[in-house]
């Protein structure tokens, strides 16, 4: 997630804001103090002269991307006066922003523990949580297993490049107390088992 804060001196209707990365665009969110409880927030969004305004979007970069862009928010608005506004505004650290991108990409894929629904006849799903962060796509799977009376079933999704996926593994008896395939090796992603820690249970 990438924001800039900033306070207009002027009165703002903003109609659109995109975050714009080696050639995509993402949309941007809008906030302020004065719309801290509506839900979704109002569209267009208007501000008031000297009112505190905050953009966010999700970043997602291409890290084969060469060479690498910085990311520019572009945000589209009128004025109190009815003039029509487009405002550019670039990462202020750039050093900062590179660091920060070089870590992201060279993050390798991870899984953990989403949620978990049962049943009164017994049967259960687990979903995990799949992040993918590297520039190619990644197969998550669970292979079948019965571990005391609790059957497992096999389970695998294929998740994109620089994105979150889920991975749902259903079954029969006592779910995660009963033992799981992800604390006995049998969950993988991109072929390298993964192993939670004893307290990432249902």
């Amino acid at each position: 997630m990438l924001g800039i804060d900033r306070t207009f001196s002027e009165r703002r209707t903003f109609a659109e804001g995109t975050l714009v990365l080696n050639g995509e665009s993402n949309p941007a969110g809008f906030w302020s103090r004065r719309f801290d409880d509506v839900v979704p927030a109002p569209q267009p969004f208007p501000v008031r002269a000297g009112e505190h305004v905050l953009v966010e979007a999700v970043v997602r970069p291409d890290c084969d991307a060469e060479p690498q862009t910085l990311p520019v928010f572009v945000l589209t608005s009128r004025t109190g006066l009815g003039v029509a506004t487009t405002d550019s505004y670039r990462v202020s650290d750039p050093a900062a922003y590179r660091a920060a991108l070089a870590e992201w990409c060279a993050m390798p894929p991870t899984i953990g523990l989403s949620g978990a629904t049962f049943w009164p006849d017994g049967k259960f799903k687990v979903i995990l949580s799949v992040f993918n962060p590297t520039s190619a796509p990644v197969t998550a799977r669970s292979k079948a297993m019965t571990s005391n009376g609790t059957v497992w079933e096999a389970a695998a999704t294929v998740v994109p490049p620089r994105s979150r996926g889920e991975l749902t593994i259903r079954g029969t008896g006592d779910g995660c107390s009963a033992g799981s395939p992800w604390a006995t090796g049998n969950v993988t992603v991109g072929g390298i088992a993964q192993q939670f820690t004893a307290s990432e249970s249902c």
